[in-house]
């Protein structure tokens, strides 16, 4: 996410896109923060998984995700949760992955809290609360200003004014934030461009593509299954699947194969299979698919819902 990158709350970039690597960017925040920061890269989610299956990583907070549904191999990753000593959730909702948590807050939605957005193309959109947020829910930003309270941190930020000014200050891009109204532009800063700049040189690495023609496949499992997402669904549906006005769609998440393939194996539309992985299984009704071409060394199966994450090895 835009935000996420800009603000360092992604393993291995400080505030505005600055990598852990380069030692005058940390001085820079080990100054303002008074504290001293690894050059070390933090954690990616795959890697806090697998040190929490080691017993290496003793604590997670997770605010906003759902890990037990969008991840692949859900035993595995409830297995490495109930290993924490302690596991912390913060969300809007209650989901798969609250269930196991040792403390669970309530955060208030988009409509229930002020903040921004920032979208691809570099354009911050301010917005404020439409209703109050229900019960005990609080906007983010406070629930983390009271730990950061309870941990000794006297000088809180007390209002979401604060919050964007601390950002305007110390975060060059982010200079324009509420200085011109409801709507504003980052200032590119970074050679990490989202997109091609003009300039020659300066724009973000791309990672090469990996083929899988020369992989051996297992031949008990000769399908290939593509996963996506729903048109009226968000990632993995945690929030959406909740929606009357979506099930309203009757969006089943169907399985898409070939025509051929369906020929080839007796199937017609609406016929229920039974796929499954060596990390799982599921039923779903079938679709068949002109536009899909088989191929007959690697069948193409195309599932398009995010919940059968649960196959993928």
């Amino acid at each position: 996410e835009v935000g996420a990158l800009d603000m360092g709350t992604v393993p291995d970039f400080l505030p505005g896109r600055r990598p852990f690597y380069n030692q005058k960017d940390r001085k820079y925040w080990e100054k303002l923060w008074d504290v001293k920061l690894s050059p070390d890269p933090g954690l990616n989610l795959v890697r806090m998984i697998e040190e929490a299956e080691k017993g290496n990583l003793k604590a997670l907070y997770i605010m906003g995700e759902n890990p037990l549904l969008s991840l692949p191999q859900p035993e595995r990753i409830r297995n490495a949760l109930k290993s924490l000593e302690l596991l912390v959730v913060q969300d809007i909702l209650t989901t798969e992955t609250t269930h196991p948590a040792h403390v669970v807050l309530a955060g208030a939605a988009f409509s229930e809290k002020a903040g921004t957005f920032t979208n691809m193309e570099g354009r911050v959109q301010s917005f404020e609360p439409v209703v109050s947020p229900p019960g005990d829910a609080r906007p983010d930003w406070e629930i983390l200003d009271l730990l950061s309270r309870r941990m000794s941190h006297a000088d809180g930020y007390s209002s979401i004014q604060k919050v964007r000014a601390e950002i305007s200050r110390r975060i060059p891009m982010y200079s324009e934030l509420g200085k011109s109204g409801d709507e504003s532009w980052i200032r590119e800063m970074s050679n990490l461009r989202l997109f091609h700049p003009d300039e020659e040189g300066k724009s973000i690495s791309f990672s090469p593509v990996i083929s899988v023609d020369n992989e051996v496949f297992d031949k008990a499992y000769p399908f290939t299954a593509i996963l996506g997402s729903l048109r009226c669904h968000l990632g993995s549906g945690t929030r959406t699947r909740l929606s009357d006005r979506i099930k309203d769609f009757g969006l089943k998440g169907e399985v898409e194969i070939s025509s051929e393939d369906g020929t080839r194996l007796n199937l017609k539309v609406g016929d229920k299979v039974k796929i499954s992985s060596p990390d799982g299984y599921i039923e779903r009704d079938i679709t068949l698919k002109k536009a899909l071409t088989p191929d007959r060394a690697v069948n193409t199966m195309a599932i398009n819902n995010n919940e059968e994450r649960k196959l993928m090895g």
